[in-house]
């Protein structure tokens, strides 16, 4: 009683009380406690933590956690003076009245304090009787639904404070400058009075309320001009990176959307109105965003275009008719952005053939059809007009009539004619439209000299004996070629 004492660096743990005050009691008595840490201390009665009787005290970057009482779970005030700066309220309870802090009487002033999951049946922070506590630069948040509690005329008034909405209930008084509110955790966790990254605690108190230089943590208490709330200094950089991405992409064909989603923030405002997470655009320009979180925002921008589909500017012939075996190149003329060709036949894509140049070699008769080119960009698909390719399989019936007297042999490899000797005999060949013959005249160092004749009449003057080849071409334009060897008697 009486008197004062200060404590510093101090640790009071799991003290007990019969009545009041589990590790302090103050009664008319000077106390002031820095860094101190008072920690599942309990009374059955008033003041788990401390019980303040008359007097005054001063606590300086003390922490109370998991104290229990009865009335002040943590501090029990009656008539008293209690200044706090730099403290932290962490779970403590109260069985009937102020989880955190019961006030009856007296005065209490806290200055960058947190108060966080203190619970109690009435009044989970902080209890008021015939008091008018003032908060400044403090964060009280995840204290259950009955925040406070304001009896006998008592009013609680803060500013540069931070609150959960359903804090502020009669007898709170947050009509002074600076007060905030949240319904988003602003500590790291619900068993660490640290600030979150983007917290709208930091950089948000009143400087000249504090004029301590070290937070709770041992940390400097102003870190970038203007001083947090709450009992720890966040020391990091406070910044977000807000990002868009795009679904398809940022280039789309005329009548399709793109689906914007930001990332990065907890809140988004677009630049077209809208403060959805995401937004679904088909006009090309510029679209921004703007994400929050806390007090952190950052803003990203990108650029959506519509592009045209690729175009044909030379159609494909329209048809050919061609023999079983042969070879076909059709070429088609395009521009554009491109990202992609495919050739059809029947609507269905053909193998292999990813140019604008149709090549098909052997062709058979499953190769016959309609074929197209569809042609793809980031503006759409365009297909040509179709090339229809027929294919025959009738080769001509070679028919070579010879001079009279004539024999055949075709017991080898190629069919050897014999003609009687009769000077110059006429070759009739039939069953085309045009012919053509050749024969070898003379070999020399290798090389051979051919003799080439061709007609539509099929009559070739025998006059050089030796190996022939005889090309024929029917009326549907396929061809067959025979050979032979022709002698004299």
């Amino acid at each position: 009683m009486g008197g004062s004492s200060t404590l510093t660096s101090c640790s009071l743990t799991s003290n007990q009380a019969a009545s009041s005050g589990g590790a302090i009691f103050n009664q008319s008595h000077t106390a002031t406690l820095t860094d101190c840490s008072l920690q599942s201390n309990t009374a059955t009665n008033r003041g788990g933590g401390i019980r303040n009787s008359g007097g005054s005290s001063s606590l300086t970057s003390c922490s109370l956690t998991s104290n229990q009482a009865a009335f002040g779970g943590a501090i029990f005030n009656g008539g008293h003076t209690a200044t706090l700066t730099n403290c932290s309220l962490q779970s403590n309870s109260a069985t009937t009245n102020g989880g955190g802090i019961a006030n009856s009487g007296g005065s209490s002033t806290l200055t960058n304090c947190s108060l966080q999951q203190n619970s109690a049946t009435n009044s989970g922070a902080i209890y008021n009787d015939n008091s008018n506590p003032t908060l400044t630069n403090c964060v009280v948040f995840g204290n259950g639904a009955n925040t406070f509690t304001n009896v006998s005329g008592s009013t609680l008034i803060a500013t540069y404070s931070l609150f959960e909405p359903s804090a502020i209930v009669a007898g709170v008084n947050v009509s002074g400058p600076g007060n905030l509110t949240t319904t988003t955790n602003p500590f790291v966790s619900s068993s660490s009075v640290a600030l979150a990254i983007c917290s709208p605690a930091i950089n948000a108190g009143l400087n000249s309320a504090n004029t301590t230089t070290i937070d709770l943590a041992g940390q400097l208490r102003l870190v970038e001009g203007r001083i947090d709330m709450g009992a720890i200094e966040f020391q990091g950089a406070t910044t977000i990176a807000v990002g868009i991405s795009a679904n398809p992409s940022l280039t789309i064909a005329s009548g399709q959307s793109v689906t914007l989603t930001a990332s990065g923030g907890s809140s988004y405002s677009w630049s077209s109105g809208q403060s959805t997470i995401a937004i679904s655009v088909s006009v090309a320009g510029t679209y921004s965003v703007t994400g929050i979180t806390g007090s952190c925002s950052d803003t990203a921008t990108v650029t959506v275009s519509v592009a045209a589909p690729p175009s044909i500017t030379a159609q494909p012939v329209p048809a050919s008719s061609v023999c079983a075996g042969a070879s076909v190149m059709v070429m088609v003329g395009v521009s554009g952005s491109i990202s992609g060709h495919q050739w059809l036949k029947g609507g269905n894509p053909v193998a292999g053939q990813t140019t604008a140049t149709l090549s098909l070699g052997n062709i058979q008769v499953g190769d016959a059809g309609v074929y197209s080119l569809s042609i793809t960009g980031p503006g759409g698909s365009t297909i040509s007009t179709g090339f229809t390719l027929t294919v025959s399989t009738f080769a001509p019936t070679v028919i070579i009539t010879l001079p009279n007297g004539s024999t055949v042999n075709v017991a080898g490899n190629l069919p050897t004619l014999t003609l009687p000797p009769t000077g110059n005999a006429l070759l009739q060949v039939s069953g085309g439209v045009h012919y053509e013959r050749v024969i070898i005249v003379e070999r020399i160092n290798g090389y051979e000299i051919r003799q080439v004749d061709s007609n539509t009449t099929g009559i070739f003057l025998i006059n050089r004996l030796g190996l022939f080849t005889l090309t024929v071409q029917g009326a549907g334009g396929c061809i067959k070629t025979v050979q032979g060897i022709i002698q004299t008697l």
